[in-house]
C-alpha cells in the first residue's frame, strides 16, 4: 500500500465535498458555504468510497500484478527502492488511469445501485468511470504542464549568456609610468614606441646575433685547445 494513502484519502474527500457543494450552490444561485456543508454527507461518502478502493485496494492490487513500467516504478517506490528507469512523459501523462477508472465505476455502480436498484448499477458504473478518468487525465495533463515549463525555465536560465556591461568592453586600461614617459620623450627625441610585434622581432634578431657570437666564440676555443695539445 501507498505510504501516503490515508492523506491521499482525506485530501481527496474534501476537495470533492468543497468543490461540488460550491458549484451548486453557484448553479443554484445560493450560498455555495451552505450548500458545501449540506453535501458534505452526500459527497463525503461518495468521495470516501471512491478514494478507499483506489488507494486501499485497486492501486495496491494493480501495483503487486500488473508489469508495465509504470506500476514496476511504483512498486519499487512502494518498496523503498531507486527508480529501475527514469520517469517518462508517457507515464506522468497516464498517471493512474487505470486505478481511477476501475475504483470509480466500482464506486459509481454500487452507490448509484444502492440509490436505483439494480437498474442504477450499469448507468453508475459508466458514467462516474468516464467522468472521474478524464478528471484525473486533465490532473495529469496539468502536472506536465507544469514540469515542461519549469524545465524549459531552467533550460532558459542555464543557456542564458553573461552580457558584459559595455564600459568594461570600451574601457581603455590606464598608461603606466613608462608610456607617459615614452609619451613625452617621443615629442623631444626621435623615440618610438615598439609594437609587442616589433619587439619580439627585434629580440629573435638579437638572439639570433648571440647565438651566432657564441658559436664563434666555441670555435676559437676548441682552434687553441688543439694548438695547445699540437705544442705538448
Amino acid at each position: 500500500m501507498d505510504p501516503s494513502a490515508p492523506l491521499t484519502v482525506v485530501q481527496g474527500v474534501l476537495a470533492v465535498c468543497a468543490v461540488s457543494g460550491a458549484c451548486y450552490g453557484f448553479l443554484k444561485r445560493q450560498s455555495p458555504a451552505l450548500m458545501a456543508m449540506a453535501s458534505t454527507v452526500n459527497c463525503g461518502i461518495a468521495g470516501l468510497t471512491f478514494f478507499g478502493l483506489r488507494e486501499y485496494i485497486v492501486s495496491p492490487v494493480l501495483v503487486s500484478t500488473l508489469s508495465t513500467q509504470q506500476y514496476v516504478r511504483r512498486r519499487d517506490q512502494f518498496a523503498g527502492l531507486t527508480p529501475r528507469a527514469p520517469i517518462t512523459w508517457g507515464e506522468i501523462r497516464s498517471e493512474k488511469l487505470i486505478d481511477t477508472a476501475i475504483a470509480s465505476g466500482l464506486a459509481g455502480g454500487a452507490l448509484n445501485a444502492w440509490k436505483r436498484g439494480r437498474v442504477g448499477l450499469v448507468p453508475g458504473i459508466v458514467t462516474a468511470s468516464l467522468i472521474c478518468t478524464l478528471i484525473q487525465y486533465a490532473s495529469n495533463e496539468l502536472s506536465l504542464a507544469r514540469i515542461k515549463l519549469v524545465s524549459k525555465q531552467q533550460a532558459q536560465q542555464v543557456q542564458a549568456p553573461q552580457v558584459v556591461p559595455a564600459p568594461l568592453l570600451s574601457r581603455d586600461p590606464a598608461p603606466s609610468s613608462s608610456q607617459k614617459i615614452m609619451d613625452v620623450l617621443s615629442h623631444v627625441a626621435p623615440i618610438r614606441r615598439l609594437s609587442d610585434e616589433e619587439y619580439l622581432q627585434m629580440m629573435e634578431k638579437k638572439k639570433i646575433e648571440v647565438d651566432k657570437r657564441l658559436h664563434e666564440v666555441g670555435d676559437g676555443l676548441k682552434e687553441w685547445e688543439e694548438t695547445n695539445h699540437r705544442r705538448s
